[in-house]
């Protein structure tokens, strides 16, 4: 079983409405894919050491936006996960909504690890989740969450066989590339990583096999990057002899 995704290998906007354009660009130029990934804060913008960040963030244009990309995704008729802030009930979340072919959002990721900084404007997430798409079940994590190893064997247990990492490194170091090969390899699953464009980018967007071995990275180019993931690739050969009674993994999160 073969899955097609595009990697959208682009630079990310403090201004919602330069966002909003770059987005609607960008998926009317792909081509047939199943699924369109962007980098962490694609659509807000993802700038926490500003100290007015989400105070420049107009909630009303927030929610208008959202709904013109439904729009234009269900024009393409193809599956997009596009991340932003997002608040509810005037809580602020760091999430990533996944949108179908229909325009509408059929699943949202809250991030649950935040960093320091992070904690400074959005509240945590509570839920680890697989997502079923034509029978494949996939998952989502985003930026540091790759250095929370117990999180990705958790998916894996819940039979994840790709995670969709949408990270905002964007002047990040290159050794993350180890997080993700050790990440692949031990849970033999496909790690997509979309990271945006930066003019001191040094750490980009990568397809890591299940093998634990860099299949695809992107250069510092604004452009889609598509690319085949053979899912029968995806093993479980390690989690198979894995000594419960030794160590075990409970998980806690709200459901």
């Amino acid at each position: 079983m073969q899955l097609d995704i595009g990697i959208v290998q682009t630079s990310i906007s403090e201004n919602v409405s330069e966002n909003i354009v770059t987005v609607c660009e960008f998926i009317a130029q792909s081509n047939e894919t199943d699924i369109l990934l962007f980098p962490e804060g694609m659509i807000s913008g993802y700038y926490p050491k500003n100290p007015n960040y989400l105070k420049n963030v107009n909630e009303n244009i927030l929610d208008s936006a959202i709904k013109k990309i439904g729009m234009i995704v269900q024009k393409k008729h193809v599956e997009a996960i596009i991340p932003t802030a997002l608040s509810e009930d005037g809580k602020w979340f760091n999430v990533s909504l996944w949108f179908d072919t229909n325009g509408r959002v059929k699943y949202v990721y809250k991030k649950c690890n935040l960093s320091n900084l992070d904690r400074t404007y959005f509240l945590p997430g509570n839920t680890l989740e697989t997502y079923a798409v034509e029978g494949v079940s996939m998952a989502i994590q985003m930026c540091r969450e790759i250095k929370y190893p117990e999180q990705w064997l958790y998916l894996k247990l819940q039979g994840a066989r790709v995670i969709f990492h949408l990270n905002n490194n964007q002047e990040g170091d290159s050794y993350w590339e180890n997080l993700y090969k050790t990440r692949a390899y031990e849970n033999q699953y496909f790690i997509v990583s979309v990271n945006p464009s930066h003019a001191s980018q040094k750490l980009f967007s990568y397809i890591v096999s299940p093998q634990g071995k860099i299949v695809l990275q992107t250069e510092n180019t604004q452009k889609i990057y598509y690319a085949t993931l053979d899912l029968d690739s995806v093993k479980n050969g390690f989690i198979d002899q894995r000594r419960k009674t030794v160590v075990d993994l409970v998980y806690k999160g709200k459901k």
